[in-house]
């Protein structure tokens, strides 16, 4: 058999029927075949075969629809159509279904659709038995058989299902049959007529009905009146009564008192019995559910649910019973899942049944809905608990989390009061948030200890330690599991091993090395307060650009100057030894030297190995000193004698490490922190590691030095207790500021100050006991302060200072006594308009201390505060460490606008306020150099100083620190000086904001005139013209300077491009009547002065690049030269603008271009410098290798060769015919001008304002023959 399967849409499905299953139809996802709509169930109904036929059975109270008719279960045959919704299933093909016999009397079983309560089931007939007032199937007239039997006669055609069987009462006399036919039912031969041979004829107006019918049952057709006789059929027993006539006297059989008494008996008897089989069934089944409901009552869920399902295989139908034990049997399931050990995904499947099976009876009440919306918040809840309990498996956990969010979202499905939903919602995504954390810690920490077990055994600590400091900084708890702390130790011991030790001695180079030959004068700006101050003989030290210098005390000149380079790793450090010396790096010769501080000459030199880099300041103590090294991303650790400079040993890391190390244990340990997590104890006997301790701070964060602490009084950079203004004083103040650390007398102490800049905004400040000679760490205490620490701190007596990013100052008072705050704040500072710049610091007697930052302030630490002296002085960011020697300060600064240092002593107890006494500027470079109309050299500095040389002057090196002039420069100026010499060999200097002004020196050197540009700064050189200066001011070209009696002239205004006025970019000079302009737009125009109708500047030509400028245009005899940014060398007639000729330059151009003699040079890519002739539309006549250096200034022509100065300090001696390189000299530092011709002598700049003398070159190149 099949099922054809009609939808509404026309289209048909056919489904195979097998006997071994069932089909399922409803609205359900699991039935066989889902319709979704309103009026189907969940599960509408089930077609399944009972052995002999296929069959339907309704699944809800309304029934099935088949052929039109609403049934609670029948058979079907070939053609029955099942409705279920808009869907009609119809059964088709041959089978068993069909050999149902239509025949209506042998029927077994009548299963109403629905029944009353007045209703008595009748039981099946035996074989032998016929129904009383049925007629036999001979009897009964034949339907046609083509015709279907209809579906009420079929309902009889169900076989019972095997079941216990029940008695129940003799149902009562059909409607319509008289109860005298059952009465003389067995009576029948009084008649003289056999059961066998006759049936019982019904009374007058009486027919026999089959069976008991429904107002739904079809009726039979009636038949003809000859035909309600068949022939061989007698009468019935009315019309046998209505024969025999009574005779006169003879009594009715009916009125008999015997047969009267007979049937009232019976009658009753038959009521008796039915109300007593009434009673005594219901009282049966009462009994049976309340012995299931008292098991549910007292927990016995699996003896309850099994005698519910016993319950409801008898009694399924039972109006009173039946939907309360299906209610009772889902409780009981549920119940049982959720006693003892909890079933969650079973109890959760439980409800889902308890829903679908009961949510159609018409008992399924709001209180059911409660109960079921309980069970499932217990389900959530329950699962979330034991999911976040489940840490020894956090799959399962999840698992179990996961069910937690499945029974939440079906929560919804047995909502009754929204406020008790919402209520109970927030506690489950509570229990679910709470399970979730606890499991992500577990799985975090599993997962941390996997990873920490592997580093273990690729024997990688530093990632054990990482992984460790990771898992406590999210997790602060697991800083108590045991597990860590042993696999910390074995991370710690196998650190320590990977510590190596070198040592192979090293030796030092004992002679200095040699000064360069060349001449050379140093311009460094001198001023002095008082000129009658005799010199001491003593010496300070400032650096400037890449030079050391030796300042005297008193006079503030320049004694000594030392080439050291760039880029020093700490600034030089004051060393005691024989000769009181200076210790520092020379970065140009990549070496460690001592230099004497009375002469600036080395002592010693001990040279670095290639890739080896200074990590910070050396630490210096009983003669030896350790110099914190980084190579390869390993630290190490060398220790090299003060007095010969030679290399002992060295300790080697497995990361770097932070500089310097500090001295503990009286002198008898060093202590220096890795670059992240550890810290490392050094035994200075053995020289060899003790023990590696565990921090914890994250990579870098440690920028400033460790501090430590005595029992009783610390100077980590003071030799000995200070007595003010003394020389023992004096002595000690130098070596507060160079950096060398002692104990006082108090004996060295084992607490240590640590600054970990552990955020973007703060950092903090710890105290850690070191024990056991260092070998044992223990917190003392912490204090989290704004700003990070990258400058030293300074401890005195029991006052901690502690300098902060953003020029903030915190006191503290320390103390080692475990009944006081190891840390307990005084006072902090502020200053109002911070910068990023260093912070140092310098102590003295009377709780004074002096911070130099963006200036140089006085304070004084009180019991309760910081007070601040409002006088201040020395204005600039302070570029070293202070030295103090008795009450003078000697305070280095840097202006914002210039790299040049200014150094000042200061009188640092004067009062009211401090005062200075001299100032000395070094390391400032020049930004003009060129020979006067008197026969002077004019030299301008960066800082505004205007220096006048003779050319004696330039004999022999030294420093010249007078001047003859400086420029009033506006305060907190921020750009840098520009300058331009005019055609009329006058110099225009002029800066930015925040007062912009532009001086003009005359032709002698001296200020000719000062400009206020009012606020609004040049964006591009000034040009002279015979109308005055053109002033390239934002959005406008305006004539100033213009001479006496020329009135006013109209401005040239910029184009406006997107609603703004276009930015200057290039301005170049022609004649006294022309100029060239460049606009931010690319445009380029020629201009032209003119006086009519009045004085302005007229566009007379114009053209629009295809490619922004690199450099400045070059003017040459008319014509103009551009270089591009697309890589082309233009050359442009000055008048029309026109393009006369282009090429392509083989990179783009990093400097120049530049005219010397009938030739273009241009430098390109940083690496080679190409020729090239105007005179041939730029035909390249050579290029040369420059070595990855930059020209610096234009080169210089003499006598057919060319002067070609480079960046790294290197002057060239080129083949002007050919670009070969010939001689060349190494001035040791890097050039700032190019080549100059001042007389018979020709001249460079270095970085620092000082001139050399390289005539040499050229001589010696042709004393050698070379060209």
């Amino acid at each position: 058999m099949n099922l054809e399967i009609q939808y509404l849409s026309g289209d048909t499905e056919l489904r195979p029927l097998e006997t071994g299953q069932s089909v399922s139809i409803g609205r359900a996802d699991s039935c066989d075949i889902c319709v979704d709509e309103e009026d189907v169930g969940q599960l509408h109904c089930r077609i399944s075969w009972n052995g002999s036929a296929w069959e339907v059975k309704a699944a809800n109270l309304d029934g099935v629809e088949v052929n039109g008719q609403l049934i609670r279960e029948t058979v079907l045959i070939d053609g029955d159509v099942i409705r279920v919704g808009s869907l009609d299933v119809r059964l088709t093909g041959g089978g068993a279904g069909q050999a149902v016999d239509g025949n209506v009397g042998e029927s077994e079983e009548i299963i109403p659709l629905g029944g009353s309560d007045g209703e008595i089931g009748l039981m099946p007939l035996d074989e032998d038995e016929r129904p009383v007032g049925r007629p036999t199937a001979g009897d009964m007239p034949k339907k046609p058989a083509e015709a279907p039997p209809p579906v009420e006669a079929r309902q009889a055609k169900v076989p019972p299902k095997p079941k216990p069987k029940r008695r129940d009462p003799e149902p009562a006399a059909a409607d319509g049959e008289h109860p005298i036919n059952q009465i003389f039912e067995d009576d029948d031969d009084v008649f003289g007529d056999s059961v066998d041979d006759e049936p019982v004829h019904a009374l007058p107006g009486q027919n026999v009905q089959a069976g008991r019918r429904t107002d739904d049952d079809e009726e039979f057709p009636e038949d003809p009146p000859e035909a309600k006789k068949p022939e061989g059929t007698g009468l019935s027993l009315a019309d046998r009564l209505q024969a025999n006539r009574r005779r006169p006297g003879e009594q009715e059989t009916l009125k008999s008192p015997l047969v009267l008494f007979l049937g009232g008996s019976a009658f009753v008897l038959l009521i008796a019995s039915a109300t007593f089989w009434f009673m005594f069934s219901r009282n049966t089944i009462e009994g049976l559910f309340e012995i299931a409901l008292a098991e549910v009552e007292e927990g016995s869920f699996s003896q309850a649910i099994t005698h519910l399902e016993e319950f409801l295989q008898v009694y399924p139908n039972n109006e009173e019973f039946s939907p309360r034990a299906t209610f009772l049997l889902n409780q009981a399931r549920v119940e049982a899942r959720l006693g003892g050990s909890k079933e969650w995904e079973e109890a959760l499947a439980a409800i889902e049944v308890f829903r679908k099976e009961c949510q159609d009876l018409e008992t399924y009440d709001p209180e059911k809905k409660i109960y079921l919306f309980n069970k499932m918040v217990e389900i959530a809840i329950g699962c979330a608990d034991e999911g976040g309990e489940s840490l020894r498996d956090t799959e399962k956990g999840r698992e179990l989390l996961e069910l937690s969010g499945e029974a939440g979202r079906k929560l919804s499905l047995y909502k009754t009061d929204d406020e008790k939903f919402d209520s109970d919602q927030a506690r489950i995504e509570l229990a679910r948030k709470q399970a979730a954390a606890k499991l992500l810690q577990q799985e975090v920490l599993d997962g941390g200890l996997a990873t920490i077990t592997a580093a273990l055994e690729a024997k990688k600590p530093m990632d054990v330690l990482i992984e460790r400091r990771r898992l406590l900084t999210r997790y602060k708890e697991f800083g108590t599991v045991s597990v860590l702390e042993r696999e910390l130790q074995k991370a710690l011991t196998l650190e320590q091993s990977l510590v190596t030790s070198d040592k192979s001695a090293k030796s030092p180079v004992a002679e200095d090395s040699k000064p360069s030959a060349i001449a050379s004068l140093s311009l460094t700006l001198n001023t002095r307060v008082r000129t009658d101050e005799k010199s001491e003989g003593r010496t300070v030290f400032v650096v400037g650009r890449d030079c050391f210098y030796g300042i005297d005390t008193v006079t503030g000149h320049p004694v000594w100057r030392r080439i050291i380079g760039l880029d020093l790793p700490f600034p030089p450090v004051s060393v005691s030894t024989a000769d009181p010396g200076l210790l520092l790096v020379d970065t140009n010769r990549h070496e460690l030297v001592l230099v004497r501080q009375q002469d600036g000459k080395a002592a010693w030199r001990l040279p670095l190995t290639d890739g080896q880099e200074v990590a910070g300041s050396p630490l210096v103590t009983g003669g030896q000193i350790y110099l914190v090294t980084e190579s390869g991303g390993r630290g190490q650790i060398a220790k090299i004698s003060l007095e010969t400079g030679a290399q002992s040993a060295q300790l080697s890391f497995s990361q770097p490490v932070a500089a310097p190390p500090v001295l503990i244990s009286g002198g008898e340990r060093i202590v220096v922190a890795g670059h992240r997590e550890v810290i490392y104890t050094i035994a200075l006997g053995g020289f060899t590691c003790e023990s590696v301790s565990y921090l914890g701070h994250p990579a870098g964060s440690i920028e400033s030095p460790l501090l430590a602490m005595g029992g009783l009084v610390l100077l980590p950079q003071n030799g000995q207790s200070t007595a003010a203004e003394t020389k023992e004083a004096e002595e000690t103040d130098a070596k507060e500021s160079s950096g060398e650390t002692a104990a006082a007398s108090g004996g060295q102490g084992e607490n240590l100050v640590v600054a970990e800049n552990d955020r973007l905004d703060s950092c903090l400040l710890k105290v850690i006991r070191l024990s056991d000679n260092g070998t044992q760490l223990a917190p003392v205490a912490e204090v989290r302060v704004p700003g990070h620490v990258r400058d030293r701190a300074m401890l005195r007596g029991r006052d901690l200072f502690v300098p902060l990013s953003g020029e903030r100052l915190v006191a503290f008072t320390v103390s080692d006594d475990p009944n006081h705050k190891a840390l307990t704040t005084v006072g902090t500072h502020q200053v109002e308009t911070p910068h990023a710049g260093a912070i140092h610091l310098a102590v003295g007697p009377g709780g004074f201390l002096w911070m130099a930052s963006s200036k140089l302030q006085r304070f004084q630490l009180t019991t309760d505060s910081i007070k601040v002296d409002p006088n201040r002085i020395a204005e600039g960011l302070s570029s070293q460490p202070l030295q103090s020697i008795g009450g003078q300060l000697f305070v280095g600064r840097r202006l914002a606008h210039s790299s040049s240092v200014i150094f000042t002593r200061v009188e640092r107890n004067a009062s009211p306020q401090m005062i200075t006494h001299w100032r000395t500027v070094v390391g400032s470079g020049l930004i003009e150099c060129q020979r006067m109309s008197n026969g002077l050299l004019l030299c301008l500095t960066e800082t505004g100083g205007l220096f006048h040389i003779r050319e004696n002057e330039l004999e022999t090196a030294g420093f010249k620190s007078s001047i003859q002039g400086e420029l009033r420069l506006p305060v907190g100026l921020a750009t840098p000086l520009d300058s331009v010499r005019f055609s009329d060999g006058r110099v225009a200097v002029w800066c930015g904001l925040p007062e912009p002004r532009m001086w003009i020196l005359n032709t002698v050197g001296t200020i000719e005139q000062e400009i206020d540009l009012q606020k609004e700064p040049l964006e591009a050189p000034p040009v002279l013209t015979e109308g005055g200066i053109v002033a390239p001011l934002p959005g406008r070209l305006k004539l100033v300077a213009r001479g006496a009696g020329q009135g006013p002239a109209r401005e040239f205004t910029a184009p406006v491009e997107g609603g703004k006025k276009r930015r200057w970019e290039k301005t170049v000079g022609i004649d006294s009547k022309h100029l060239l302009v460049l606009d931010g737009g690319g445009e380029l125009v020629r201009l032209e002065y003119r006086t009519a109708p009045a004085p302005h500047l007229y566009p007379v030509s114009k053209i629009q690049l295809n490619a922004p400028l690199d450099r400045d245009p070059l003017v040459y005899q008319g014509r103009v030269v551009l270089a591009t940014s697309d890589r082309k060398l233009q050359l442009l007639g000055a008048a029309d603008l026109q393009v006369v000729a282009s090429v392509d330059l083989p990179a783009a151009a990093t400097a120049g271009p530049w005219v010397v003699g009938k030739r273009v040079l241009v430098e390109t890519g940083q690496n080679q410098l190409v020729c090239l002739d105007p005179a041939e539309n730029l035909k390249v006549l050579w290029t040369a290798k420059t070595n990855g250096q930059s020209v610096a200034g234009a080169p210089l022509s003499v006598e057919g060769r060319l002067l070609v100065a480079f960046d790294d300090g290197r002057v060239v001696v080129v083949n002007s015919a050919d670009g070969q390189f010939g001689r060349s000299v190494e001035l040791g530092q890097p050039v700032a001008l190019g080549p100059r011709v001042y007389g018979k002598k020709i001249l460079v700049s270095s970085i620092d304002g000082t001139l050399y003398r390289i005539e040499s070159l050229l001589a010696a190149e042709t004393a050698g023959g070379g060209e």
